[in-house]
């Protein structure tokens, strides 16, 4: 047993990181199918199922900026489109960022800080929440963190293949999300202030590379406004929501949850700086790596926030996904520090207890999306041929179909579609519904109930109709009106 002990301990750190990427598969893939797509997901799905001009169209001049994931989804779903498989991808990727993360750290903060940070990492929620999710925020979480990883290794050895690699990884990360490129200018800012040869020819070289092949995307992202009026303008309040769910607040509702987590983040930001800065005034050699990781944090949120104040708001929870790895680089390091080894020890097991109840709580019915599985069901056991069906809003009608694609029993049902941009509601309404002796009302929002405010064609069918029947699962309201006598 010794030696096998030893050999175990031994392990090349290639071994490790794989490991470690196994182990947040296993927790990434725990219940990934228990929750309905949702509409960004829907819409993932459906893009991938265009016809392939239709598909060019949509990726490459609606949606630029996710163009990689979406052509990545068009070929992995001739795999099969379940929810599982639909999502499978994201969860690898998410488990290879953790891969990598123990690789960053043990490069630049030792193995014990390496190990730390990939376990904070993989039980962490926010990260788990789009490992779990069928959008392209994991590949660019997997492409900045593989990048961050070359862009050191290219440091150390200067060889011309190490940098083409790092080109490479940039450009894929840019293309998988454009908020990547502020952690590409962490890596300038990190490279200005290293002390030592800097080798000029070659990361100037992989950035030029970098910039010319982005350009194409940088072009477009000047001339689309891709935050659509989702995204809150800044202020302190957003801001510390930001920094909240950066902690993990993410898997809880509370407010006092968010402010605790942000003060969390906040701490760690500010106890890093402070070793950092130590170090600086110590002209010790470790000061570098805690430069590198503080940029990789601190200017996507800075720049973001600049950004936002300055052009549009674009601070966004899901986009600062990408600085998650560095995050966890840094608590790592922080915690591998204390003194002495037992507080050290309690700091890290009561730190990942932390995260792993916001795990339980991402992977469990409280966060689930929607629940549009449930509402088809409910459906399909009472529609009749002939009934019509009206969602709201709208464009919930796309996660909606999906899950009818996936439902054991389908329910056969007439979509009725209300525009209310080209002609009021009530006409709309007036003019559908007429023929129809039964009409479902599938409501999708915070009250899961039709509002009579929200929906202005509501009376006219509490005129026409009565309601019979309706059941209230998560976040949806499946209503039945049928025609009154």
């Amino acid at each position: 047993m010794p030696w096998m002990l030893r050999r175990i301990l031994d392990l090349p750190v290639l071994a490790g990181a794989v490991v470690v990427s196994v182990l947040a598969l296993l927790v990434a893939l725990f219940q990934i199918d228990a929750r309905s797509l949702w509409f960004d997901e829907a819409m993932s799905v459906r893009a991938a199922h265009l016809p392939r001009d239709q598909f060019l169209k949509f990726a490459f001049d609606q949606e630029a900026f996710t163009a990689l994931y979406y052509t990545f989804l068009r070929g992995w779903l001739k795999v099969g489109d379940t929810i599982f498989l639909v999502r499978l991808p994201s969860a690898i990727f998410a488990a290879g960022a953790v891969g990598f993360t123990f690789l960053i750290g043990r490069r630049l903060l030792g193995p014990a800080a390496g190990w730390v940070a990939a376990l904070l990492l993989a039980v962490h929620a926010l990260h788990l929440q789009y490992a779990q999710e069928a959008r392209t925020y994991a590949l660019a979480e997997l492409a900045v963190t593989a990048a961050t990883w070359m862009f050191l290794v290219a440091l150390d050895r200067n060889r011309w293949w190490a940098w083409v690699a790092y080109a490479a990884l940039v450009i894929v990360a840019v293309h998988a999300h454009f908020f990547a490129v502020m952690v590409v200018a962490a890596h300038a800012l990190a490279f200005l202030l290293r002390s030592g040869e800097r080798p000029w020819v070659g990361a100037v070289g992989a950035w030029s590379v970098a910039a010319i092949a982005s350009w194409p995307l940088a072009s477009w992202l000047l001339s689309n406004d891709q935050t659509r009026g989702w995204i809150p303008a800044l202020s302190p309040i957003r801001l510390l929501n930001v920094l909240g769910w950066l902690g993990g607040a993410n898997a809880f509702s509370s407010p006092a949850a968010v402010r605790l987590f942000a003060v969390a983040t906040g701490l760690a930001l500010v106890a890093a700086a402070v070793v950092a800065a130590r170090m600086w005034r110590n002209r010790t050699e470790e000061r570098w790596p805690w430069i590198l990781l503080l940029g990789w944090v601190l200017v996507p949120i800075v720049g973001g926030a600049i950004a936002s104040v300055v052009v549009k708001p674009v601070l966004a929870e899901r986009y600062l996904l990408i600085v998650l790895p560095g995050l966890a680089l840094i608590v790592g390091g922080l915690l591998v520090r204390a003194r002495p080894g037992v507080m050290r020890v309690s700091a890290v097991l009561a730190t990942v207890g932390i995260l792993a109840v916001g795990t339980y709580t991402v992977t469990g019915s409280e966060m689930k999306k929607p629940a549009f599985d449930e509402a088809v069901a409910y459906i399909a056991a009472e529609d009749r041929p002939g009934d019509a069906l009206i969602t709201e809003p709208g464009w919930q009608w796309v996660p909606l179909e999906y899950a009818m694609t996936q439902a054991p029993e389908r329910p056969t049902l007439t979509r009725i579609v209300t525009n209310p941009v080209i002609e009021p509601p009530e006409d709309t309404m007036e003019r559908l519904v007429e023929g129809y002796e039964r009409v479902w009302l599938v409501v999708v929002d915070g009250h899961a109930r039709p509002e009579r405010h929200a929906y202005g064609y509501l009376h006219l069918l509490e005129r026409s109709y009565h309601l019979v029947d309706s059941r209230v699962v998560h976040l949806v309201g499946v209503f039945l009106y049928e025609r009154s006598p």
